[in-house]
Protein backbone atom coordinates (compact mmCIF):
# COMPACT_ATOMS: atom_id res chain seq x y z
CA UNK A 1 0.00 0.00 0.00
CA UNK A 2 1.35 3.42 -0.99
CA UNK A 3 2.20 5.63 1.96
CA UNK A 4 0.58 9.09 1.93
CA UNK A 5 2.97 11.91 1.23
CA UNK A 6 4.02 14.15 4.11
CA UNK A 7 1.83 17.21 4.59
CA UNK A 8 4.54 19.66 3.57
CA UNK A 9 4.30 18.61 -0.09
CA UNK A 10 1.02 20.53 -0.31
CA UNK A 11 2.66 23.75 0.89
CA UNK A 12 3.00 26.65 -1.56
CA UNK A 13 6.13 25.90 -3.62
CA UNK A 14 7.69 29.16 -2.46
CA UNK A 15 7.70 27.75 1.10
CA UNK A 16 8.38 24.09 0.27
CA UNK A 17 11.28 24.52 -2.14
CA UNK A 18 13.47 26.63 0.13
CA UNK A 19 13.63 23.94 2.82
CA UNK A 20 13.70 21.09 0.30
CA UNK A 21 16.86 22.55 -1.25
CA UNK A 22 18.49 23.19 2.12
CA UNK A 23 17.69 19.72 3.48
CA UNK A 24 18.91 18.12 0.23
CA UNK A 25 22.22 20.01 0.57
CA UNK A 26 22.60 18.98 4.21
CA UNK A 27 22.01 15.31 3.34
CA UNK A 28 24.64 15.46 0.59
CA UNK A 29 27.21 17.14 2.84
CA UNK A 30 26.64 15.36 6.17
CA UNK A 31 24.65 12.25 5.27
CA UNK A 32 23.56 10.49 8.47
CA UNK A 33 26.24 12.07 10.63
CA UNK A 34 24.67 13.65 13.77
CA UNK A 35 24.89 17.43 13.53
CA UNK A 36 23.49 20.43 15.34
CA UNK A 37 21.62 23.00 13.24
CA UNK A 38 20.61 26.55 14.08
CA UNK A 39 17.82 27.91 11.88
CA UNK A 40 17.91 31.71 12.18
CA UNK A 41 14.48 33.22 11.67
CA UNK A 42 12.86 29.87 10.94
CA UNK A 43 9.60 29.88 12.87
CA UNK A 44 8.32 27.13 10.63
CA UNK A 45 7.65 23.42 11.05
CA UNK A 46 8.76 22.39 7.55
CA UNK A 47 12.47 21.74 8.05
CA UNK A 48 11.87 19.79 11.25
CA UNK A 49 9.19 17.71 9.49
CA UNK A 50 11.54 16.91 6.59
CA UNK A 51 14.35 15.92 8.93
CA UNK A 52 12.03 13.70 10.95
CA UNK A 53 10.48 12.11 7.87
CA UNK A 54 13.96 11.18 6.55
CA UNK A 55 15.05 9.86 9.99
CA UNK A 56 18.09 12.12 10.04
CA UNK A 57 19.98 12.49 13.34
CA UNK A 58 20.01 16.27 13.12
CA UNK A 59 19.39 18.33 16.26
CA UNK A 60 17.44 21.46 15.34
CA UNK A 61 17.37 24.76 17.21
CA UNK A 62 15.35 27.72 15.93
CA UNK A 63 16.09 31.33 16.80
CA UNK A 64 13.34 33.78 15.89
CA UNK A 65 12.26 37.23 16.99
CA UNK A 66 8.64 36.02 17.04
CA UNK A 67 7.11 34.22 20.05
CA UNK A 68 6.90 30.44 20.02
CA UNK A 69 3.86 28.84 18.40
CA UNK A 70 2.27 25.38 18.53
CA UNK A 71 4.85 23.79 16.20
CA UNK A 72 7.76 25.17 18.25
CA UNK A 73 7.38 22.37 20.80
CA UNK A 74 8.86 19.95 18.24
CA UNK A 75 12.38 21.41 18.49
CA UNK A 76 14.50 23.76 20.59
CA UNK A 77 13.02 27.23 20.21
CA UNK A 78 14.63 30.46 21.36
CA UNK A 79 12.99 33.86 21.05
CA UNK A 80 15.76 36.31 20.30
CA UNK A 81 17.34 38.86 17.99
CA UNK A 82 19.56 37.47 15.23
CA UNK A 83 21.67 40.63 15.35
CA UNK A 84 22.48 39.96 19.02
CA UNK A 85 22.91 36.20 19.24
CA UNK A 86 23.88 35.05 22.71
CA UNK A 87 25.57 31.87 21.48
CA UNK A 88 29.31 31.45 21.79
CA UNK A 89 31.50 31.07 18.68
CA UNK A 90 31.16 27.78 16.79
CA UNK A 91 28.12 26.72 18.85
CA UNK A 92 26.46 24.81 15.99
CA UNK A 93 27.81 22.56 13.25
CA UNK A 94 25.56 24.32 10.75
CA UNK A 95 23.70 27.63 10.67
CA UNK A 96 20.98 28.18 8.10
CA UNK A 97 18.76 31.11 7.33
CA UNK A 98 16.15 31.37 4.61
CA UNK A 99 14.19 34.44 3.59
CA UNK A 100 15.33 36.59 6.49
CA UNK A 101 18.14 38.70 5.03
CA UNK A 102 15.76 40.65 2.77
CA UNK A 103 13.83 41.76 5.87
CA UNK A 104 16.96 43.11 7.59
CA UNK A 105 17.69 46.83 6.98
CA UNK A 106 20.66 47.53 4.71
CA UNK A 107 22.78 48.92 7.55
CA UNK A 108 22.39 45.66 9.51
CA UNK A 109 22.70 43.06 6.76
CA UNK A 110 26.47 42.63 7.20
CA UNK A 111 26.09 42.16 10.97
CA UNK A 112 23.38 39.54 10.40
CA UNK A 113 25.71 37.54 8.12
CA UNK A 114 28.63 38.03 10.52
CA UNK A 115 26.58 36.62 13.40
CA UNK A 116 25.55 33.57 11.35
CA UNK A 117 29.19 32.94 10.43
CA UNK A 118 30.38 33.44 14.00
CA UNK A 119 28.18 30.81 15.66
CA UNK A 120 28.68 28.19 12.90
CA UNK A 121 31.50 25.64 13.15
CA UNK A 122 31.42 24.04 9.69
CA UNK A 123 28.73 25.35 7.38
CA UNK A 124 26.42 28.31 6.77
CA UNK A 125 23.55 28.36 4.27
CA UNK A 126 21.91 31.71 3.59
CA UNK A 127 18.98 31.78 1.17
CA UNK A 128 16.99 34.81 0.11
CA UNK A 129 15.47 36.53 -2.90
CA UNK A 130 18.46 38.59 -4.03
CA UNK A 131 17.98 41.79 -5.96
CA UNK A 132 17.75 41.87 -9.74
CA UNK A 133 15.53 43.81 -12.11
CA UNK A 134 13.67 40.57 -12.81
CA UNK A 135 13.07 39.63 -9.16
CA UNK A 136 11.97 43.17 -8.31
CA UNK A 137 9.55 43.26 -11.24
CA UNK A 138 8.18 39.82 -10.29
CA UNK A 139 7.54 40.95 -6.73
CA UNK A 140 5.81 44.09 -7.97
CA UNK A 141 3.50 41.99 -10.15
CA UNK A 142 2.67 39.70 -7.23
CA UNK A 143 2.12 42.61 -4.85
CA UNK A 144 -0.11 44.48 -7.32
CA UNK A 145 -2.16 41.30 -7.80
CA UNK A 146 -2.61 40.98 -4.03
CA UNK A 147 -3.37 44.69 -3.66
CA UNK A 148 -6.21 44.49 -6.17
CA UNK A 149 -7.69 41.64 -4.10
CA UNK A 150 -7.27 43.18 -0.66
CA UNK A 151 -6.79 46.91 -1.11
CA UNK A 152 -3.38 46.86 0.60
CA UNK A 153 0.20 45.75 0.04
CA UNK A 154 1.22 42.21 0.95
CA UNK A 155 3.01 42.18 4.32
CA UNK A 156 6.24 40.39 3.46
CA UNK A 157 6.52 41.77 -0.06
CA UNK A 158 6.17 45.32 1.23
CA UNK A 159 8.91 44.55 3.78
CA UNK A 160 11.17 43.50 0.89
CA UNK A 161 10.58 46.87 -0.78
CA UNK A 162 11.24 48.73 2.47
CA UNK A 163 14.35 46.87 3.69
CA UNK A 164 15.67 46.08 0.18
CA UNK A 165 16.64 42.67 -1.12
CA UNK A 166 20.36 41.98 -0.68
CA UNK A 167 22.66 42.28 -3.65
CA UNK A 168 24.71 39.32 -4.89
CA UNK A 169 27.78 41.53 -5.34
CA UNK A 170 27.51 42.67 -1.71
CA UNK A 171 27.18 39.06 -0.50
CA UNK A 172 30.03 37.65 -2.58
CA UNK A 173 32.44 40.52 -1.87
CA UNK A 174 31.82 40.06 1.87
CA UNK A 175 32.52 36.31 1.70
CA UNK A 176 35.63 36.84 -0.44
CA UNK A 177 36.94 39.44 2.02
CA UNK A 178 36.73 36.78 4.73
CA UNK A 179 38.47 34.27 2.42
CA UNK A 180 35.57 31.84 2.70
CA UNK A 181 34.87 29.12 0.16
CA UNK A 182 31.27 29.18 -1.09
CA UNK A 183 28.98 27.77 -3.74
CA UNK A 184 25.83 29.20 -5.24
CA UNK A 185 22.52 27.53 -6.13
CA UNK A 186 19.87 29.43 -8.06
CA UNK A 187 16.34 28.17 -7.46
CA UNK A 188 12.72 29.12 -8.03
CA UNK A 189 12.68 30.09 -11.68
CA UNK A 190 10.86 33.43 -11.74
CA UNK A 191 8.14 32.32 -14.19
CA UNK A 192 7.41 29.27 -12.03
CA UNK A 193 7.46 31.41 -8.90
CA UNK A 194 4.80 33.73 -10.31
CA UNK A 195 2.66 30.87 -11.64
CA UNK A 196 2.58 29.26 -8.19
CA UNK A 197 2.58 32.29 -5.89
CA UNK A 198 -0.44 33.99 -7.53
CA UNK A 199 -3.02 31.25 -6.82
CA UNK A 200 -1.66 30.91 -3.28
CA UNK A 201 -1.95 34.67 -2.74
CA UNK A 202 -5.48 34.44 -4.14
CA UNK A 203 -6.35 31.84 -1.51
CA UNK A 204 -5.38 34.27 1.27
CA UNK A 205 -8.27 36.56 0.36
CA UNK A 206 -10.79 34.46 -1.57
CA UNK A 207 -12.16 31.07 -0.62
CA UNK A 208 -11.07 28.89 -3.53
CA UNK A 209 -11.10 25.12 -4.04
CA UNK A 210 -8.59 24.03 -1.38
CA UNK A 211 -8.15 20.52 -2.76
CA UNK A 212 -7.34 21.76 -6.27
CA UNK A 213 -4.82 24.24 -4.90
CA UNK A 214 -3.14 21.59 -2.73
CA UNK A 215 -3.00 19.23 -5.73
CA UNK A 216 -1.37 21.97 -7.80
CA UNK A 217 1.20 22.67 -5.06
CA UNK A 218 1.90 18.98 -4.53
CA UNK A 219 2.33 18.33 -8.26
CA UNK A 220 4.81 21.17 -8.56
CA UNK A 221 6.75 20.21 -5.42
CA UNK A 222 7.06 16.61 -6.60
CA UNK A 223 8.42 17.75 -9.97
CA UNK A 224 10.75 20.66 -9.24
CA UNK A 225 13.47 19.27 -11.52
CA UNK A 226 11.16 18.23 -14.36
CA UNK A 227 9.50 21.66 -14.31
CA UNK A 228 12.88 23.38 -14.74
CA UNK A 229 12.74 25.23 -11.44
CA UNK A 230 16.54 25.58 -11.47
CA UNK A 231 16.58 27.53 -14.73
CA UNK A 232 18.31 30.93 -14.93
CA UNK A 233 16.44 34.00 -13.72
CA UNK A 234 15.77 32.33 -10.38
CA UNK A 235 13.83 34.18 -7.74
CA UNK A 236 15.74 32.79 -4.74
CA UNK A 237 19.50 32.29 -4.31
CA UNK A 238 21.24 29.89 -1.92
CA UNK A 239 24.77 30.59 -0.70
CA UNK A 240 26.47 27.47 0.72
CA UNK A 241 29.46 28.69 2.78
CA UNK A 242 32.23 26.51 4.20
CA UNK A 243 33.76 27.88 7.40
CA UNK A 244 36.86 25.66 7.21
CA UNK A 245 37.05 25.54 3.41
CA UNK A 246 36.92 21.75 3.66
CA UNK A 247 33.51 21.02 2.13
CA UNK A 248 33.26 19.51 -1.34
CA UNK A 249 30.68 21.41 -3.36
CA UNK A 250 30.39 18.86 -6.18
CA UNK A 251 26.94 17.94 -4.84
CA UNK A 252 25.40 21.11 -6.28
CA UNK A 253 25.25 19.36 -9.67
CA UNK A 254 22.16 17.52 -8.38
CA UNK A 255 20.23 20.78 -8.69
CA UNK A 256 19.79 20.66 -12.43
CA UNK A 257 16.73 20.54 -14.67
CA UNK A 258 15.31 17.42 -16.30
CA UNK A 259 12.98 19.30 -18.67
CA UNK A 260 9.92 17.07 -18.99
CA UNK A 261 7.70 18.83 -21.55
CA UNK A 262 4.70 16.64 -20.71
CA UNK A 263 4.88 17.58 -17.04
CA UNK A 264 5.31 21.25 -17.92
CA UNK A 265 2.14 21.12 -20.04
CA UNK A 266 0.31 19.22 -17.29
CA UNK A 267 1.32 21.83 -14.71
CA UNK A 268 0.13 24.73 -16.88
CA UNK A 269 -3.10 22.88 -17.59
CA UNK A 270 -3.68 22.56 -13.84
CA UNK A 271 -3.10 26.32 -13.43
CA UNK A 272 -5.62 27.11 -16.18
CA UNK A 273 -8.20 24.72 -14.78
CA UNK A 274 -7.80 26.11 -11.27
CA UNK A 275 -8.36 29.71 -12.36
CA UNK A 276 -11.02 28.83 -14.95
CA UNK A 277 -12.85 26.66 -12.42
CA UNK A 278 -12.87 29.50 -9.91
CA UNK A 279 -14.18 31.95 -12.53
CA UNK A 280 -16.99 29.54 -13.53
CA UNK A 281 -17.79 28.82 -9.89
CA UNK A 282 -17.89 32.50 -8.99
CA UNK A 283 -19.91 33.34 -12.09
CA UNK A 284 -22.49 30.74 -11.05
CA UNK A 285 -22.40 32.09 -7.48
CA UNK A 286 -23.02 35.62 -8.75
CA UNK A 287 -25.92 34.41 -10.90
CA UNK A 288 -27.39 32.52 -7.95
CA UNK A 289 -27.08 35.65 -5.80
CA UNK A 290 -28.64 37.79 -8.49
CA UNK A 291 -31.55 35.34 -8.74
CA UNK A 292 -31.90 35.38 -4.96
CA UNK A 293 -31.88 39.19 -4.90
CA UNK A 294 -34.47 39.30 -7.70
CA UNK A 295 -36.65 36.81 -5.80
CA UNK A 296 -36.41 38.82 -2.57
CA UNK A 297 -37.10 42.03 -4.46
CA UNK A 298 -40.24 40.46 -5.88
CA UNK A 299 -41.31 39.49 -2.35
CA UNK A 300 -40.65 43.03 -1.15
CA UNK A 301 -42.66 44.48 -4.04
CA UNK A 302 -45.56 42.14 -3.29
CA UNK A 303 -45.46 43.02 0.40
CA UNK A 304 -45.30 46.71 -0.42
CA UNK A 305 -48.32 46.38 -2.69
CA UNK A 306 -50.21 44.49 0.04
CA UNK A 307 -49.40 47.20 2.57
CA UNK A 308 -50.49 49.88 0.11
CA UNK A 309 -53.79 48.06 -0.51
CA UNK A 310 -54.37 47.86 3.25
CA UNK A 311 -53.60 51.56 3.61
CA UNK A 312 -56.05 52.44 0.86
CA UNK A 313 -58.83 50.17 2.15
CA UNK A 314 -62.03 51.60 3.75
CA UNK A 315 -61.59 49.34 6.80
CA UNK A 316 -58.13 50.78 7.50
CA UNK A 317 -59.37 54.38 7.08
CA UNK A 318 -62.35 53.73 9.37
CA UNK A 319 -60.14 52.24 12.11
CA UNK A 320 -57.81 55.21 11.81
CA UNK A 321 -60.75 57.63 12.21
CA UNK A 322 -62.02 55.77 15.31
CA UNK A 323 -58.56 55.90 16.93
CA UNK A 324 -58.39 59.63 16.36
CA UNK A 325 -61.90 60.15 17.85
CA UNK A 326 -60.91 58.14 20.95
CA UNK A 327 -58.17 60.65 21.60
CA UNK A 328 -60.53 63.65 21.56
CA UNK A 329 -61.28 65.24 25.03
CA UNK A 330 -64.46 64.00 26.64
CA UNK A 331 -64.71 60.81 24.57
Amino acid sequence: MTQPQPWYYSLPPDAFSRYFIIESALKKIFGTKPISILDVGGQDNSLWAMIKNDNLPYDLTVLDILPANESSKNYHYIKGDALKMKFSDNSFDTVISTDVLEHIPDNSKEEFIRQCLRVAKDLVIIAAPFHSDDSHYGEQLANNFYKKLSGRDHKWLSEHFKANKPGKEFMENLLKSKKLKFAFIGGNNLENWLLTILPNLLSEKILINKKKLENLNSYFNNNLFELNDFSPRGYRSFYIISKKNNINFDFITIFKNKNDSNKILRFKEMIIKLFAGEIIHRDKTVKDLNNLVASKQKEINNLSKTLQDIYNSKTYKLSLTLRRLKNLPGI
